[in-house]
C-alpha cells in the first residue's frame, strides 16, 4: 500500500475517532443549542426512476422551541423526520446538531447518535408487550450499559415526567390505555436525556381531548427542559401550538411560520 493511500485511510479513521468523541462529550453535557438544515435533498430510486423526496430544504431548529411539521401525504415529512433521526442520510446538503456534522456520519457514527442523542415518539406506541411501563423505559437504559438500579431510578423519573401515575407503573401495555401508552413512549424518549425528541404523528391513535394533553406535554418539555422537539401532524390545532410551524409539500419546504 502506498504512503498516500495509508494515509488516506488514517484520515479516514481518526475522522471516525473524532466524531465519536464529540458524540461521548455531547452525552456527558446533554446540551445542543440547535440544528442547521442547509440545502437538504433526498433522492430514492424507485421502478428504475429517481424520486426526490425532500429538495433543498433549509430551516434552524432552536432548544427550547417547540416545531410542527405540516403538510400532505407523501409531501416529505417523515424522510426530513428520518434524516434528522440520523435513520437514513441525505442525497446532498448538510445536517448540524450544534457543532456535529451529521451527514458525514457513518453507519456506526449514526448507531451512536440515534442511541444518545434522539428520542422517537410513534403514533402506534411501539411498547414491548410482555414488559412493564417501567421495564420499556429501561430498555434503552439497558442498551447503553447503565446499572440495574440507576435504570430504575431514571425510568421513574421519566415517567413521573411523563405524568402517569405511579400505580401504573408496573402494569403491562394492554392494561394500559392509548394515553397512558402514548405517555409511556414519551418517557421511554427522554430516558438517556436526548437533547433531540422527534414524535411522527403522536396523537394520531387517540381520542381529541388525549392528544391536546399529549401535545401540551411535549411542548412544556420543548419549553422548559430546553430540549428540540419536532412533532409531525395533519392537525391544525396542534400546530398552533407550536413556536416554529414547517410546512412541506412535494418535497419542498414552502414555508417556515414563527407563531411565537
Amino acid at each position: 500500500m502506498s504512503s498516500f493511500k495509508r494515509g488516506l485511510r488514517n484520515l479516514g479513521r481518526n475522522r471516525s475517532r473524532n466524531l465519536l468523541l464529540i458524540l461521548n462529550r455531547r452525552r456527558c453535557c446533554g446540551v445542543v443549542k440547535n440544528i442547521k438544515v442547509k440545502e437538504v435533498s433526498k433522492e430514492f430510486s424507485f421502478g428504475g426512476q429517481i424520486v426526490a423526496a425532500l429538495r433543498e430544504a433549509t430551516f434552524d431548529l432552536e432548544a427550547g422551541n417547540f416545531t410542527c411539521i405540516v403538510g400532505p401525504s407523501g409531501s416529505g415529512k417523515s424522510t426530513l423526520v428520518n434524516l434528522l433521526g440520523g435513520l437514513e442520510g441525505p442525497t446532498a446538503g448538510e445536517i448540524f446538531v450544534g457543532k456535529i456534522p451529521l451527514h458525514r456520519f457513518s453507519e456506526k457514527e449514526l448507531t451512536l447518535y440515534r442511541r444518545q442523542s434522539v428520542g422517537f415518539i410513534f403514533q402506534f406506541f411501539h411498547l414491548i408487550p410482555n414488559l412493564s411501563a417501567q421495564e420499556n423505559v429501561e430498555l434503552p437504559l439497558e442498551f447503553n450499559g447503565l446499572p440495574k438500579a440507576r435504570r430504575a431510578e431514571r425510568a421513574r423519573q421519566c415517567l413521573e415526567a411523563a405524568e402517569l401515575g405511579p400505580e401504573r407503573f408496573h402494569h403491562n401495555p394492554k392494561r394500559l390505555s392509548g394515553g397512558e401508552q402514548q405517555r409511556v413512549a414519551i418517557a421511554r424518549a427522554l430516558a438517556t436525556n436526548p437533547p433531540l425528541i422527534l414524535a411522527d404523528e403522536p396523537t394520531g391513535n387517540l381520542d381529541s381531548r388525549t392528544g391536546k394533553a399529549i401535545i401540551s406535554l411535549l411542548a412544556r418539555l420543548a419549553r422548559e427542559e430546553k430540549k428540540i422537539v419536532l412533532v409531525v401532524t395533519h392537525d391544525r390545532d396542534t400546530a398552533r401550538q407550536a413556536d416554529q410551524v414547517l410546512s412541506i409539500k412535494d418535497g419542498i419546504v414552502s414555508r417556515v411560520e414563527h407563531t411565537a
